[in-house]
């Protein structure tokens, strides 16, 4: 086992450690305050490589993102959210992180010992609920073609915040930890295969072949309700002799006995086929009324018991990234109560309240007011975080108003007029932003330079380039914004950095989903070596063909579109080598292909009309 990261300890100069919440085979877990977001909670899980070598890091980073990279996709307000990977040094070795949102409230295992100590156990109203509450995120991950392999109390959460159960500590993270380590250590390779879940509530199949399905997690999901019934563990529910479950005495209401019977079935083939059958089962029987047997206050745990149970944190390190100091300021800026203060500090669509005693007499309009009102109440419908937007629209407001230096407006009437050239750029920025999804939006003013690694390794299983991305998100974030990302910053980093950047990985965050599903592979037809494909771009938009060609073969290409705004960018399969054409205005291009592989043709429209263009291959 590798030595613990110290509390304190500052990790991709973001997270800062609290505490060690538990540790496995495969690394340590963390509970880390986010320096960018407050000093958010979030779970950092380890991954250390027992192959230490540079090339087997980098292998291990591209395996684990690539295996993980569904995990990402996850959006469910039940379920953690993966954030990022990232790789830190410590000392000699050198370990991956996966870092997950953090659900603030107490396991089921601590509920459960709790009410034991007082001589209860969860009623059967409880378990129905936590039933309907939870199968429809396991409908949600299904569908998604996950398994979470380790349902129990200890991995579910009721959530402080809404009473929700919270589904964490997914066992495929640990499934993608066992093959990555397997790919790295060949002498592993006849190992036997690492199984996961827990003993007792993982269904034979499971534990002795691996086999997992949605049934599997049904069955763990059945024998978490039994030990939350009974106050007893699965192993003490069955006979000794015949190994069958023997707790049907235990549960009253014969629907639920006969669900659960069901559930928990030998044969996978016999039990429910997936959460949807479970939930019609439910919906066919009045839902009991869920009232606990009493309210308790459960014993104090220790991290070791209680991985992610709330606590008062107590810490020394202080490294704050220049967006939290910014976040800081505008805080201690909201609370201010000297006159004149700036608008931006009081007015309707920072300030999430309804109401509130104002600490000055406002010389502002009840028409402003209103104005300020509707904009705030449509950035919340938006989901758009407040001192993001702030960035964002005080960026494009001084940009056309250099001569105010970055003063903040105050509610003079002499600053009428710029405060409401300030509102009209937030109207029109919100409409601008109405155009990305909310998964997206609600992301901005958090992206890190990790999702776009993770972007680039989801990508590359369709044999699409990263720069094949950007070049789709250039023209759609230009279309928005009127400018190229990098005609206004010295390089890439700094950009992802700033507000626009931000809306441009969101952007491209929209788009990492529905390229796979909107690339065209060019295939020639018999006896033929070229291929004219049509098309229509509106503006900001573009199109990625793909084509399989060889080694030493002339490739010529010919894009008849409108010369204004049209793009042409064309790239190998192997990253190492330079593009033939990137983001250019040329439209014709004759050339010896370097090596074989999947070659990408990416045409864009940056204009502000659609075009039409004829886009014609050849390989000879």
């Amino acid at each position: 086992m590798n030595s613990p990261i110290h509390p304190g300890s500052i990790l991709s100069d973001r997270y800062r450690l609290v505490r060690e919440l538990g540790h496995g085979g495969f690394g340590r877990t963390y509970l880390a305050e986010d320096t960018n977001r407050f000093g958010e909670l979030c779970v950092l899980k380890q991954f250390a490589p027992k192959v230490q070598t540079p090339d087997a890091l980098q292998k291990a980073e591209e395996l684990f993102a690539r295996e993980a990279g569904v995990l990402y996709q996850l959006q469910h307000p039940q379920i953690p959210r993966f954030r990022e990977l990232f790789p830190v040094k410590n000392g000699n070795n050198e370990y991956l992180f996966l870092v997950q949102d953090y659900a603030e409230g107490q396991s089921y295992r601590e509920l459960l010992t709790a009410r034991k100590s007082q001589g209860l156990c969860f009623n059967e109203a409880e378990v129905t609920q936590l039933l309907i509450q939870l199968l429809p995120v396991l409908e949600y991950i299904h569908a998604k073609g996950v398994i979470h392999r380790d349902i129990s109390p200890e991995n579910l959460i009721l959530r402080h915040s809404d009473q929700l159960p919270v589904l964490i500590d997914f066992g495929g993270v640990k499934q993608v930890a066992a093959k990555v380590s397997s790919q790295l250590n060949p002498r592993a390779a006849n190992a036997p295969v690492t199984l996961l879940g827990k003993s007792g509530y993982a269904p034979k199949e499971q534990m002795q072949m691996g086999i997992v399905s949605p049934r599997s997690d049904l069955y763990a999901l059945a024998a978490t309700c039994l030990v939350l019934l009974t106050g007893r563990e699965p192993q003490s529910l069955m006979h000794p002799d015949t190994l069958q479950w023997n707790w049907h005495s235990q549960v009253r209401r014969p629907h639920l006995s006969a669900l659960l019977d069901h559930m928990l079935a030998e044969l996978p083939g016999d039990r429910p086929a997936n959460a949807r059958a479970v939930l019609e089962v439910l919906n066919s029987y009045p839902v009991p009324n869920p009232v606990t047997t009493r309210p308790l206050t459960p014993p104090p745990v220790t991290p070791a018991t209680a991985p992610y149970a709330a606590r008062n944190l107590t810490t020394t390190a202080t490294v704050l990234s220049k967006f939290s100091l910014r976040k800081i300021f505008l805080v201690g800026f909201l609370l201010a109560s000297i006159g004149g203060v700036g608008l931006w500090a009081r007015n309707a669509w920072i300030n999430t309240r309804t109401g509130g005693s104002e600490p000055h007499q406002t010389l502002i309009s009840p028409e402003e007011k209103l104005r300020q009102q509707r904009l705030r109440d449509r950035r919340l419908s938006l989901s758009i975080d407040n001192y993001f937007f702030i960035d964002l629209v005080n960026e494009q407001f001084y940009a056309q108003n250099p001569d105010l230096k970055g003063r903040q407006l105050t509610d003079k009437p002499s600053d009428a007029q710029f405060r409401a050239q300030r509102d009209a750029i937030a109207a029109v920025s919100l409409d601008k932003l109405e155009t990305i999804s909310d998964r997206a939006r609600r992301q901005m003013g958090n992206y890190t330079q990790a999702d776009l690694r993770i972007w680039r390794a989801a990508l590359a299983e369709y044999n699409i380039s990263s720069l094949a991305l950007h070049d789709l998100t250039d023209a759609r974030f230009g279309h928005l914004f009127g400018f190229s990302p990098l005609s206004r910053f010295d390089n890439a980093v700094a950009f992802l950095a700033h507000p626009f950047g931000q809306v441009w990985q969101a952007i491209a965050s929209d788009l990492v989903s529905t390229i796979p599903h909107s690339v065209e592979e060019i295939k020639f037809a018999l006896n033929t070596s070229s291929k004219q494909v049509p098309g229509t771009l509106t503006p900001g938009t573009g199109k990625i063909f793909t084509a399989s060609l060889g080694q030493s073969q002339r490739l010529q290409v010919d894009l008849q579109a409108s010369p204004s705004g049209t793009r042409l960018s064309i790239y190998p399969q192997n990253s190492d080598l330079d593009p033939l054409l990137a983001d250019s205005p040329k439209t014709s291009l004759s050339a010896i292909l370097p090596e074989t592989g999947i070659y990408q043709f990416v045409v864009v429209n940056n204009s502000r009309e659609p075009i039409s263009y004829q886009l014609k291959i050849a390989a000879k």
